[in-house]
């Protein structure tokens, strides 16, 4: 049935309309990755922004393991393979500005 399912919602072709309808609810977020999936916006964050996901640590990570909640707010701990040349401290300063709205709550 799974497999009669998933056929239908594209699942195999380069259409895969089903995921593109698609967005998360970040209610579950020990579940969502972080990088790969589309929970912000139209597109993961992995596309909006491919020069820090190049050098990110935390690519296959869910936001469970990379946010936290705690007293203050949301705490984001982005790890990198290397330090950052300006311009991709910039971006990273843009991610911050978008993922900063989010709040995680257990």
């Amino acid at each position: 049935m799974w497999r009669d399912i998933c056929k239908v919602c594209g699942e195999g072709n380069s259409e895969k309309w089903f995921d593109k309808q698609c967005v998360w609810k970040v209610g579950i977020w020990n579940k969502v990755k972080f990088c790969n999936d589309k929970w912000l916006g139209e597109a993961p964050l992995r596309q909006k922004f491919p020069r820090l996901f190049s050098i990110s640590k935390d690519k296959d990570k869910v936001i469970e393991q990379i946010g936290r909640w705690t007293y203050r707010g949301c705490e984001w701990n982005l790890e990198w393979r290397r330090e950052r040349f300006e311009w991709k401290r910039e971006q990273q300063e843009q991610l911050m500005r978008e993922i900063d709205i989010m709040q995680l709550k257990s």
